[in-house]
């Protein structure tokens, strides 16, 4: 759950926390006073979570799940669903006008107006419930296709109790028998081989989408999320919540050092505005054009770090050393290489056996 040390004091404080889906969401939950806010990344939403956030809201406090309008958002929401019935969490879900997210509506609207819309959040099982009966409606078909999308729903419940009300809920609402709406929730259980295998059926992953975290899985195998490129993440993390070394930084000419070219990028264009003494987090994502850029901004603003003058000068301190090892052992390297071809064995090829000839018989010759 990112940014959980930045929201801990006033999810206490309010007793409800806001789960939203990426970096820019979060950052502007935070910006417009809306603390009490973490977000997912892609990250699967698992019972230990909600259990950190059940401790946090206390037991009568509630989390709201801010998703986009689009059905993406809205088929998020619900994957969440069973992990909260079952911790004993009361979740509550807000879909914001369609076209938006936390970011832009908040950007447009501001903190008033989408406090106003997290009033008026829906729990999740009735709002699952006037979801899918708008989508489908409530004709005989669109009963059992309401029903099908429900049955997963209710078999994730691990309560008998609320599954049995929930059911209940969902015959009245839609005009039914509970009987009927039992009887495919138990073929759903014999078709997955056991009830309490499907228990948890949510806690798959709440959003796959990893356009949402910023970072797509080539990103992840590449040079940003590698051993090499840590110390000039930490320093660009620094430059970020620490602008006071930005002096610093720049006498050392460490930026000339990076070898990831997109953190090369963001920490030159910091550099060149290190004298604005108002430049804030916006201001700098703003500047930055690369959509991957921004994104890498966004997720170091957020990184649970506490920098202060002497950390930073030790992290700059062991990344020239670093640095200045590696470029030891490559000009080693190239010395040799340029020794082995002025010897003229550098592309040597190995001598070749001479062919033994073939001896024949003197019989042979004869004939």
């Amino acid at each position: 759950m990112y940014g959980l040390h930045l929201a801990k004091q006033k999810c206490r404080e309010t007793e409800t926390v806001y789960i939203a889906e990426g970096y820019f969401d979060l950052l502007a939950l935070h910006q417009n006073g809306i603390q009490n806010s973490v977000a997912t990344l892609g990250t699967s939403l698992t019972p230990e979570h909600v259990q950190i956030m059940k401790g946090l809201v206390g037991r009568d406090g509630n989390a709201v799940l801010v998703f986009d309008s689009d059905n993406a958002g809205i088929k998020a929401a619900l994957r969440s669903i069973g992990v909260f019935l079952n911790a004993g969490v009361d979740a509550r879900i807000m879909i914001l006008p369609s076209g938006h997210d936390p970011d832009s509506y908040l950007l447009e609207f501001g903190e008033a107006s989408f406090l106003e819309i997290a009033e008026k959040k829906k729990a999740v099982m009735t709002f699952l419930m006037d979801a899918l009966i708008g989508k489908h409606g409530l004709s005989v078909g669109g009963k059992v296709r309401v029903v099908s999308e429900m049955k997963e729903t209710l078999l994730s419940i691990e309560d008998k109790l609320a599954r049995s009300l929930y059911i209940k809920d969902l015959a009245e609402r839609i005009g039914t028998d509970e009987k009927a709406i039992l009887e495919k929730v138990r073929e759903a259980s014999l078709k997955s081989g056991s009830g309490a295998k499907r228990n948890n059926f949510l806690n798959n992953e709440l959003i796959r989408d990893d356009s949402k975290s910023g970072v797509s899985k080539i990103e992840r195998r590449g040079s940003f999320y590698g051993k090499w490129i840590k110390l000039e993440r930490q320093i660009i993390e620094m430059m970020i919540q620490f602008p006071a070394i930005l002096s610093e930084i720049e006498e050392r000419k460490i930026i000339n050092l990076f070898e990831d070219e997109r953190l090369k990028s963001i920490g030159q264009l910091m550099l060149s505005h290190k004298d604005r003494s108002d430049l804030k987090l916006v201001d700098i994502i703003d500047l930055v054009d690369e959509k991957d850029q921004k994104n890498i901004v966004a997720a170091m603003a957020i990184a649970e770090n506490k920098w202060d003058y002497a950390g930073c000068l030790a992290i700059l301190t062991r990344f020239e050393s670093v640095r200045g090892k590696n470029e030891q052992t490559l000009n080693k390297k190239i010395q040799y290489i340029v020794f082995c071809r002025r010897l003229n064995i550098w592309q040597r090829k190995p001598l070749q056996k001479k062919k033994k000839e073939k001896k024949y018989p003197k019989r042979c010759w004869k004939s």
